[in-house]
């Protein structure tokens, strides 16, 4: 699933760090109400007692300053997405920037640095990302359907569980792309490159993909009804179980491509290739 987690959905998740004499310094990622919560056990007189029957001393852990740096965090998120909302500018820097599960719909990123960013969860529905780059970013179960990513560049991106329906992808860059599971279904994808982008279980249906470079990419299960792949490359991809019935296929590239396992009775070339 890809919904925001909740408290009772997500355990926080606590590591040490560091350990002399009685006191453990801790890291810690999670909610406010979470670091509340664990503060309230550990200095809880169950805790305490049981510290007691051991015969060692109390653990000393502060909470007060990890409950302030993450209030700052949460602070300084909502400012930044406040700031992106009411101005337009192009080339923002927003490299490593931490936007999880942030609303940004319709939002003007043009030519933005994004690399290496947080975005997972985020909804960015209608939003404007052409040329921007988000190599490495974490996209993964991402709101973009119907947004503006031409020209992007996306390659190592986690966009595994995106959602990109009817989106401008028309010559991003996207690979090495996790792509794995998202749902593409008439997305602009032509002219874009896939080499070697993980798209097992995505569905394509009706997207143009044509010009685009698939060569190498992993298209296990992964729907292409009725999808465009006219003067595609897919050369060296895998198509085992993907379904290209009614795909156009003029004109590709399917060397080292073998479709006896793909789902291909309606497609243009299908009778050619004997797979009816």
């Amino acid at each position: 699933m890809c919904n925001q987690p909740t408290i009772l959905q997500k355990s926080p998740q606590i590591k040490i760090t560091s350990l002399r004499e009685n006191l453990i310094q801790l890291t810690f990622e999670g909610s406010i109400d979470e670091l509340n919560h664990l503060k309230e056990l550990i200095e809880s007189d169950e805790l305490a007692q049981t510290s007691r029957k051991s015969q060692q001393s109390p653990t000393l852990i502060d909470l007060e300053s990890a409950v302030q740096e993450l209030r700052n965090k949460e602070n300084a998120q909502n400012q930044l997405v406040q700031q992106l909302k009411n101005q337009a500018v192009s080339g923002r820097n927003l490299q490593n920037s931490e936007l999880k599960f942030c609303e940004l719909n319709n939002v003007f990123l043009q030519e933005a640095n994004l690399k290496d960013a947080n975005l997972s969860g985020a909804t960015l529905t209608g939003a404007n990302l052409r040329d921007a780059n988000l190599d490495g970013a974490d996209l993964s179960c991402i709101h973009l359907d119907k947004t503006f990513l031409a020209y992007a560049s996306l390659i190592k991106a986690d966009l595994s569980g995106a959602l990109l329906c009817d989106s401008y992808l028309n010559n991003a860059d996207l690979s090495c792309a996790d792509l794995s599971a998202s749902f593409l279904s008439d997305a602009n994808l032509s002219g874009a490159n896939l080499s070697n982008a993980n798209l097992k279980g995505a569905n394509l249906s009706d997207a143009n993909l044509s010009g685009a470079d698939l060569s190498g990419a992993d298209l296990r299960d992964a729907v292409l009804f009725y999808a465009n792949l006219k003067g595609a490359n897919l050369s060296g991809a895998n198509l085992d179980g993907a379904n290209l019935e009614g795909a156009k296929l003029n004109g590709a590239n399917l060397n080292d491509v073998d479709l006896s396992h793909a789902k291909a009775r309606k497609s243009r070339i299908a009778y050619k290739l004997g797979l009816f």
